[in-house]
């Protein structure tokens, strides 16, 4: 089977969705693959699928006509919500609903849907009869070779580090936390702040000295910068909107295999991993200063949870394990 990979940009979207499962399909001898990011009739039609990854546009819906006119099997992959995005500064409601409409019409040329969690499947269950099957984000081990990425330990001595990390549009995510914060590192002089990617500016204005933020640098770095890091907790926020509840858990399982505890919020497929699996600490959106209090003062739990966490994402969220996942929905539609 030949299976096309389409997206326009070389981003972490592109990574997880395309580049992740190609390369292990072809690794593990299960389909040839490739990856593209520029449109060209021949690409096209030397696939057998074709996986377009969120892309909108009048284009993107020629391609994908285009392609289901001479039976290609066409497949859109989604890893947003992307028909619930929130009421937030960050999006231009305009510009959404061009998406959303546009997007719409490239579903109806499509055979089916893969999507990271089952909130956006069911999103789009609502707006078209097509199949959807849900494809977790998993994570390439091999990303980490050569890196010293255990989080410090508290016997250590000196500060102690709570840190963040992530890409664009989390700004209602982080104002869940921002006072939290605030009140825990009143309360404890020897603890300070790691933004990596976006930054509460209230809480760097107070503590200028005791905040460090790095902006995002690209996902190549990623495991590089957070082993310069190395958090002490790693927090994850999440605002309750629809698209959050859609969100992947990525976030968690980086953590995770980093060795870092997590405090992560009780809601959507965060919820979901830290209640039913995953060792770490769920928060309400008011409880986030006892919670973080609590792993301060408790080295020896934090560490024993780190380490089951860690071993848990070994265990069952590794895309070499997983990638026949990929395979098997292929082969179905």
């Amino acid at each position: 089977m030949k299976i096309l990979y389409f997206s326009p940009l070389e981003n972490a979207c592109t990574y997880f969705r395309c580049t992740l499962p190609a390369r292990h399909l072809k690794l593990q001898n299960l389909a040839d693959t490739r990856i593209v990011h520029t449109v060209a009739k021949e690409y096209f039609d030397w696939a057998d699928i074709v996986v377009i990854q969120r892309s909108v546009g009048e284009l993107m819906e020629k391609v994908a006509k285009y392609c289901k006119l001479v039976g290609k099997k066409v497949v859109y992959e989604l890893d947003d919500n992307i028909f619930c995005y929130p009421d937030s500064v960050e999006y231009v409601k305009s510009d959404l609903q061009e998406q959303t409409i546009s997007a719409i019409k490239i579903l109806r040329q499509c055979h089916a849907v893969t999507a990271t969690t089952q909130g956006i499947a069911d999103t789009v269950k609502e707006l078209v009869d097509i199949p959807v099957y849900v494809l977790s984000n998993y994570l390439d081990f091999n990303d980490l070779k050569g890196l010293d990425v255990q989080s410090r330990r508290s016997s250590e001595g000196g500060n102690f580090f709570i840190g963040w990390a992530g890409g664009h549009y989390h700004v209602q995510d982080l104002t869940l936390i921002e006072s939290a914060l605030m009140a825990v590192m009143k309360r404890y002089p020897d603890v300070q702040a790691i933004f990596y990617g976006d930054c509460p500016k209230k809480l760097l204005e107070v503590f200028p000295q005791r905040v460090f933020y790095q902006p995002w640098t690209g996902l190549e770095d990623f495991y590089l910068q957070m082993s310069i890091f190395r958090f002490d907790i790693g927090l994850a926020p999440l605002f309750g909107t629809e698209f959050a509840k859609s969100r992947s858990p990525l976030r968690l399982l980086q953590y995770a295999t980093l060795g870092i505890p997590t405090i992560g919020s009780n809601c959507g497929e965060y919820g979901r991993m830290l209640g039913n699996g995953m060792p770490g600490i769920l928060a309400e959106d008011g409880e986030w200063v006892d919670k973080l209090s609590w792993a301060i003062e408790h080295p020896e739990e934090r560490k024993a949870m780190a380490e089951k966490a860690k071993e848990y994402v070994r265990d069952n969220y590794g895309i070499a394990k997983n990638v026949h996942k990929w395979m098997e929905v292929y082969e179905t539609i």
